[in-house]
């Protein structure tokens, strides 16, 4: 196996295990823990919030680490991860389990953050940009494997503590792999390469500078920092030589990602369009939450879909590992824009799938639309952002990160208090789906907004 393809294997094993299991594995595990815990829906949610909050802070944390302390950061991150994991086993508190599931939070941002940064490092320096887009399926198998393996303890009648101590376990043997992830000698010797973005580049990602030629606090990538908060990959999106309209000229000509603007009103309309894009990106973060966090309380609310529930689960996770280069598949024949509105529209479609149909059927038709669109939504609006930027597009993603981070730690409080409320998870499935919507319109408004 190549230096790149080790570094890209390595990365997807440190995503499932920060982020598929340290991150999402909340979700099935959820029931148990209700009734272990006795908890609320409502005290479930807040937990849950917790852990975006941590993600939150964690994501933008991570991007001050200097380049010299990145490793550093990764293991402790990863072993951080791994810590809290075990712990769940042991909490019963909501207190407690709030805390933990915060610092996970913490872990698992800095674990996308800095793992994204060192492939970025060895795929620039092995020519191999192209397998960027891969790292990301890591997220979505370690959602698969968190159904299989809280599947396979529940057959045999573990307990949610057990369970827990268990994933812990998997997450130990991937970070045996995530460990391994490091510039090869050879590699490391050699300068990094310059490569142009254009029709003639193996891929969007060529384009961005490697962390080896920054320092200073802001040196990590700007794509990496983004994903973190978005479990996506900003520069898996069009390429310049792929878009469309007068802002394809300045995108393709300037490899920073900031297109140059020459004239007051084109910048007023990128300006705006910019604004609506982070408003359609603030629902995205509160519409996709509340199902992605009680999916399988949702599936368990009918007992004869209960047996059904890991398989569900399982499906989020086998959606979302292909779907960044589906969606770069489509956006490169239709478009960026209007590739984000149809992903927004049939996330939408998926939440009250979810929820709203009489079949099972229907709650796999949402489970994978919800897989199979969040992290190719928040590549696409990554990097239109940074395409609509007219100054630092640190700044403009930084942005963007806190309006998804404040959607989704809003969406499973207000979706918890609602379904508890109510009786049911009908009505904050509705609000969620309608909050897509209307970041759908936005999105459209935005595209139109940045032609102006």
């Amino acid at each position: 196996m190549t230096p790149a393809a080790r570094a890209t294997v390595a990365g997807m094993a440190a995503l499932a295990l920060g982020m598929g299991i340290g991150r999402f594995a909340y979700t099935p595990l959820l029931p148990a823990l209700i009734a272990d815990a006795g908890l609320s829906i409502e005290a479930a949610g807040d937990i849950a919030a917790a852990n975006f909050a941590g993600y939150l802070i964690g994501a933008i944390a991570a991007t001050r680490v200097p380049p010299a302390w990145r490793r550093i950061a990764f293991a402790t991150a990863i072993a951080a991860s791994i810590l809290t994991t075990l712990l769940m086993a042991g909490l019963r508190a909501p207190v407690a389990l709030g805390l933990t599931r915060a610092v996970a939070g913490v872990a698992s941002a800095f674990v996308l953050v800095q793992g994204s940064s060192i492939i970025l490092d060895v795929l620039a320096r092995c020519r191999r940009p192209e397998l960027f887009a891969w790292l990301y399926a890591g997220v979505g198998a370690g959602i698969a494997l968190t159904a299989v393996i809280v599947e396979g303890m529940s057959r045999a009648h573990a307990s949610g503590s057990a369970t827990w101590i268990a994933l812990g376990g998997a997450s130990l043997l991937l970070a045996v792999a995530a460990l391994r992830l490091r510039l090869p000698d050879a590699v490391e010797r050699a300068p990094a390469p310059v490569m142009a973005s254009g029709p003639a580049a193996p891929g969007p990602a060529a384009a961005e500078p490697t962390a080896a030629d920054r320092s200073g606090p802001d040196a990590a990538v700007p794509a990496a920092a983004a994903a973190a908060a978005d479990q996506s990959d900003p520069d898996a999106a069009v390429p310049a030589s792929h878009r469309s309209g007068p802002d394809a000229a300045a995108s393709a000509t300037d490899p920073s990602g900031t297109a140059a603007v020459s004239d007051v009103p084109q910048a007023r309309a990128r300006a705006r369009a910019l604004r609506l894009l982070t408003l359609a990106y603030g629902g995205l973060g509160f519409g996709y939450v509340i199902t992605a966090t009680f999916l399988v309380v949702i599936v368990r609310s009918r007992p004869d879909w209960k047996a059904w529930e890991m398989a569900v689960w399982f499906v989020v996770g086998a959606a979302a590992a292909p779907s960044n280069l589906l969606w770069l598949w489509v956006a490169r024949r239709v478009g960026a824009w209007n590739a984000m509105t149809g992903a927004f529209l049939m996330q939408a479609i998926g939440v009250m799938a979810a929820v709203a149909g009489a079949h099972l059927a229907w709650v796999f038709v949402g489970a994978a639309f919800l897989g199979g669109t969040i992290v190719a939504i928040t590549a696409m609006g990554l990097s239109s952002a940074r395409e609509l930027a007219t100054g630092d597009s640190n700044r403009v993603l930084g942005t963007m990160t806190a309006a998804f981070g404040i959607g989704q730690i809003a969406g499973p409080a207000a979706g918890g208090r609602l379904a508890e409320a109510t009786g049911s998870f009908m009505a904050p499935s509705v609000m969620a789906a309608v909050v897509l919507v209307a970041s759908a319109v936005l999105t459209t408004l935005a595209a139109r907004a940045r032609r102006a």
